[in-house]
């Protein structure tokens, strides 16, 4: 009579239905007794080697076990590898056998997982899945390495080598540090990437000087920036100092390193600009640089709308005119990109493919949605009316809904600060300014001129004197 633990692990014939302990043979993900392995599986020439050996009489095309081994894993494609499953589309290696099983539960969290595995060091024998397995390997709160940890009896979590030694001395700079750090300990580490990493990138110049530039910006970054922060970033500014030495060969003025770069691309290298600026090596123009930068605007906003319709047309119009005026010294170039943004962005309202040109409809439209770009807006308005014979004109200025989106922002303002936790000096003085523009709808100029010393609180609030006038506000709700 066959024992209950072996019947558990009968099998079932993929021919005959019947059930045996072990399969005679396995063919395509199937199994087969040897009665039916007999019957099944006849000798014949191999197509594949040409030797004779038991091949599957329904299959003409098949191979025997050797050529069968040798075929490249169905999952991953390499060849070679020991097999660890014969699947209906070819063999799996052993590392990629486990995906073809049957997801089966874990018997610790009850998750489905095809990996399922025993792990003496979680104290019992059940199969668990990765995540229930990985519970005895994490971070060391000690030397920061992924270990196995052990508790350590205050809370911590720490990898053998920290439990058992602690501190030991850095052997290289003798300051203490987690045994588990090895060789050296972070700092030490650090600077020894920074300075691995830097000799890395210096064999990709080909000019010494900007190879020796390079490391002496790496010494600078490590020096202000620390170690750790040189070691992570120095690999992202060598493409930076690469260019430098296609263009110059070396470190030109800073006018021409804003020509080649633009404002954009230097504050994109930040950290090297700062470096050549600290060792004299250039000298930044502000000027040039927020020049730059409004050319640079200019051009975006140039693209903006395709040059055969409507809207790049009269863009294009209106930019040659201002330009012409930037030349000859009657405009400013911020003045003018300011100009071509109101303009391009009434173009953009009216249509965004800038198919059709602004009507008077549309205009009071974007005024209304954008009420502050109504003094940038006028002159590309008079520029339809006179070149494009547009019939567009500024609507009058309506002082009340000036005034009542005023109110309503300083509204705003003055509940945002109230719900504010934070009680500082600087916090009271901006109360006190908002309040008086929303109370007594004092101008900006006059609210900001408020200082601590014609303050007075009482009991009610705070009294201010302005020009020897007077002016109750409430205080802040969280002093009251």
């Amino acid at each position: 009579m066959i024992p209950e633990e072996r019947l558990a692990k009968n099998k079932m014939c993929v021919e005959c239905s019947r059930t045996t302990t072990k399969f005679v043979r396995r063919y395509g993900g199937a199994g087969c007794c040897r009665s039916c392995y007999n019957s099944l599986f006849r000798p014949r020439e191999c197509p594949g080697c040409g030797r004779v050996s038991r091949l599957h009489v329904d299959h003409p095309k098949a191979v025997c076990r050797d050529c069968e081994r040798r075929k490249p894993c169905v999952r991953c494609g390499r060849e070679g590898r020991p097999i660890g499953k014969f699947t209906p589309h070819g063999p799996a290696c052993a590392s990629c056998a486990r995906y073809f099983k049957q997801p089966e539960p874990c018997e610790v969290c009850g998750a489905l997982s095809q990996h399922l595995s025993r792990n003496s060091r979680l104290g019992h024998d059940r199969r668990v899945c990765p995540r229930c397995s990985g519970t005895v390997r994490g971070v060391c709160a000690a030397c920061r390495r992924h270990r196995l940890l052990e508790d350590a009896g205050d809370g911590r979590r720490l990898c053998r080598t920290c439990g058992e030694q602690g501190e030991i001395p850095c052997p290289e700079c003798g300051r203490p540090m987690p045994a588990g750090r090895g060789k050296r300990c972070e700092d030490c580490y650090h600077q020894w990437l920074a300075e691995r990493r830097m000799n890395i990138d210096q064999a990709a110049f080909s000019a010494s000087e900007v190879a020796n530039h390079f490391a002496d910006f790496a010494a600078w970054l490590g020096r202000t920036r620390g170690a750790r922060k040189a070691s992570l970033t120095i690999h992202r500014y060598l493409p930076f100092f690469l260019e430098i030495e296609d263009e110059w060969g070396d470190i030109p003025n800073y006018d021409r390193l804003l020509e080649h770069f633009g404002a954009g691309g230097l504050r994109r290298s930040l950290l090297p600009v700062r470096w050549m600026t600290e060792t004299g090596l250039i000298v930044p123009n502000a000027e040039a640089r927020l020049a730059n930068s409004d050319r640079r605007r200019v051009d975006a906003l140039m693209q903006k709308f395709p040059a055969d319709s409507s809207a790049g047309d009269a863009l294009q119009g209106y930019y040659l005119n201002l330009a012409r005026r930037v030349e000859a010294g009657d405009l400013k170039l911020r003045s003018m990109r300011l100009a071509l943004t109101a303009a391009a962005g009434l173009l953009a309202f009216t249509n965004e493919n800038g198919e059709n040109l602004p009507d008077q409809r549309a205009l009071e439209a974007y005024l209304k949605h954008s009420p502050g770009q109504r003094d940038a807006v006028s002159g590309f308005v008079g520029h339809l009316r006179e070149e494009e014979g547009a019939p567009l004109s500024l609507p009058k200025r309506n002082a009340l809904s000036a005034r009542s989106r005023r109110r309503r922002h300083l509204k705003q303002k003055l509940l945002a600060m109230m719900r504010e936790d934070a009680d500082s000096d600087e916090m009271d003085i901006e109360w006190i300014r908002t309040a008086l523009a929303y109370f007594h709808d004092l101008p900006t100029k006059v609210a900001n001129s408020v200082s601590g010393a014609n303050v007075v609180p009482d009991r009610k609030g705070l009294t201010i004197t302005i020009h020897q006038k007077r002016y109750w506000i409430p205080p802040r709700s969280n002093s009251v």
